[in-house]
């Protein structure tokens, strides 16, 4: 019984017809040379949000190096 009451709250945030695929797309460009990473593209333009003064550093939240040996 406990298990139906679950997959029900589950269901009930499904939304039948929803309005968007998604709210905003992002492509965050990796930080260089000590440089904070920056948003690079950002679909709808005039999407304003508190997420977006820190999610750059969300995605990139330690130094990363690709060339690592």
């Amino acid at each position: 019984m406990a298990s139906g009451s679950v997959t029900k709250e589950i269901e009930s945030r499904i939304k039948q017809s929803p309005e968007h695929l998604f709210e905003v797309f992002l492509e965050i460009h990796q930080p260089i040379n000590n440089e904070p990473p920056a948003i690079l593209i950002q679909y709808p333009d005039d999407f304003s949000d508190q997420i977006l003064k820190t999610v750059a550093s969300f995605v990139y939240p330690c130094r990363i190096s690709l060339y690592e040996t």
